[in-house]
């Protein structure tokens, strides 16, 4: 949420690893195992596929885009976000639990924007639909439910960006 919302980055912070955590020491904040077992947590892992999504696309060109998303939303685990390119080449939508949304296209280029889905779970991406540029376009992503967070990417078509999460060439 952070990065899409105008993050330049993100740290991620475990209570073991940053206080170096070993079970013959007296623990801060409750760390839930020693600090070199913390280092394979998923999130430890998982943090890399932002920073492989973000740079996949220009970056320094990347606005918040908030008002792409169509309607009112609670500001829960729920809450969808949005990003894009200031020009409109292309926008990120994240969807943290997989629910249905409309999207206002209308901000991006072209009259239809390349679609893919990227799993942030896992770094992999896979095409979606092409979508038209239109100012109410129903989102459903592949699963739902809390642990299938999604990345819908959609590309200008006529900028060939390489799939979501490969370093542009």
């Amino acid at each position: 949420w952070n990065v899409f919302a105008g993050g330049f980055g993100h740290s991620y912070g475990c209570h073991a690893v940053w206080q170096m955590f070993t079970l013959d020491r007296d623990p801060i904040n409750y760390p839930l195992r020693p600090w070199k077992e913390a280092l394979t947590l998923p999130v430890a892992t998982q943090i890399q596929h932002l920073k492989h999504l973000m740079l996949s696309r220009p970056f320094l060109s990347r606005i918040p885009a908030q008002s792409m998303v169509v309607g009112e939303q609670e500001d829960d685990e729920n809450y969808v976000i949005a990003t894009r390119d200031d020009e409109g080449s292309y926008a990120m939508v994240y969807f943290p639990t997989g629910k249905s949304v409309s999207l206002n296209l209308t901000v991006l280029a072209g009259d239809f924007v390349r679609g893919w889905w990227y799993d942030p779970r896992t770094g992999v991406s896979f095409p979606a639909s092409s979508f038209p540029t239109l100012d109410a376009v129903i989102i459903q992503p592949p699963s739902q439910g809390k642990g299938n967070d999604w990345v819908l990417v959609l590309d200008e078509v006529e900028k060939q960006y390489a799939k979501p999460g490969v370093a542009q060439g």
